[in-house]
């Protein structure tokens, strides 16, 4: 009896110290928050007083920081202990600026300006830059939606080439089904229609081969439509990526983000003997939307197992292994409600044989209609079989 009575006062005395010792230590955390303080604000673009996203901030001689949000808005607690460190704020384009903690704490919350900054490759540590590049490009990626037309939208199509002294010119009604809300092979040719309305070239469609235009391929380069490329977020890991400029273009900052692929495969180039791939994108910083991509690359030229530009009197022979160079542009616009889609695209082959003369394929769209239908059946007519002719341009 009198051991039970010792151990329950034992007990309780036990459980009356936890208490005293999670009250002390309560106290003591809440006079800890007490001292801490948030240190919050926005960082701008000096010369233009836009958000800087993806900023970082970073306390010296600490792992503590914080990145700005899409509106440039950060937000840091700070204990008293860290206030004689210094706060670093950089961002990619941007002179990196530091602040004494205590005179900022001193003035929050906080409008800190970033200077712009022109630089290339050489000149900066790339492995950071990039982590923040490739999700600015993921980014723009997962927006698709909201920055392209989704849904139905007719256009008219010029279509031209330039191939070994052969001319022609062509023009098309077109309309897509679905626009930008599925990204797939499959949506992007069988949603897509087109058909010849009028043409003229200066050579005759005999043999068949003559006959046949280039507008599907061209079309087979829209990045933002097919899967499988830089603007892939499967892709775009493949490729050295890093900030070349940065331009002011109807009010808006746009970024020009580099990229590269030293050892580029089928799967994502689209070419099966392609040797080398490179280009640029141009990044509309605010909407995180595309509105231009163009790419270079280097193929030894078997037009067998390359694309079917390849195919022509200079490159006619499959045995012929000798590399070309071609190039390609591609374009987006708005089209309604600033919504965009594609709006050009021009191709140029430049075959390394000696003598050998640049072929060039060009697809402008115009006079765009969302929500209406030029062409209403299934119809992709690859064949130009137009009675308009001539013999010269």
């Amino acid at each position: 009896m009198i051991y039970g009575f010792i151990k329950n006062k034992k007990s309780m005395q036990a459980k009356k110290n936890i208490l005293i010792l999670t009250a002390f230590l309560g106290l003591f955390w809440l006079g800890a928050i007490a001292q801490e303080k948030e240190l919050s604000g926005k960082v701008l673009d000096a010369s233009n007083g836009r958000a800087v996203e993806f900023a970082n901030l970073g306390i010296t001689g600490t792992f503590k920081g914080d990145a700005t949000d899409q509106d440039g808005v950060f937000s840091i607690r700070i204990k008293p202990d860290l206030y004689q460190n210094r706060l670093r704020v950089s961002a990619v384009g941007y002179e990196t600026k530091e602040f004494l903690i205590s005179r900022l704490i001193e003035n929050n919350p906080l409008i800190i300006n970033l200077q712009p900054m022109v630089y290339g490759i050489d000149e900066v540590d790339v492995e950071a830059p990039s982590r923040i590049l490739y999700g600015m490009l993921k980014d723009a990626i997962r927006k698709l939606k909201d920055n392209y037309v989704t849904g139905v939208y007719s256009a008219e199509l010029q279509y031209s080439e330039s191939v070994d002294e052969k001319e022609r010119n062509l023009t098309l009604d077109y309309t897509d089904l679905s626009g930008y809300q599925e990204r797939t092979r499959r949506s992007a040719f069988t949603d897509r229609n087109y058909k010849i309305i009028e043409g003229v070239r200066n050579f005759d469609i005999t043999p068949f081969a003559n006959g046949l235009h280039r507008v599907e391929e061209l079309l087979g380069f829209d990045f933002l439509r097919h899967p499988g490329n830089v603007l892939d977020s499967a892709f775009v890991d493949y490729y050295s990526v890093w900030e070349m400029d940065n331009y002011l273009k109807n009010g808006k900052q746009i970024m020009v983000i580099a990229f590269e692929s030293k050892n580029p495969k089928y799967e994502y180039s689209g070419d099966a003997q392609i040797e080398s791939l490179k280009g640029e994108i141009h990044l509309d910083r605010d909407e995180l939307s595309i509105l231009e991509i163009s790419a270079s690359y280097q193929s030894n030229g078997r037009f067998r197992y390359g694309r079917s530009f390849f195919v022509n009197e200079e490159l006619a022979d499959i045995n012929d292994t000798g590399e070309l160079e071609y190039s390609v542009k591609v374009v987006y616009d708005d089209i309604a409600n600033s919504k965009k889609a594609l709006k050009s695209v021009k191709y140029i082959i430049k075959p390394a044989k000696a003598g050998a003369e640049n072929s060039s394929y060009e697809l402008v769209f115009n006079n765009f209609s969302q929500g209406e239908m030029s062409v209403t059946e299934k119809s992709r007519q690859y064949y130009d079989d137009v009675s308009i002719f001539s013999s010269g341009f």
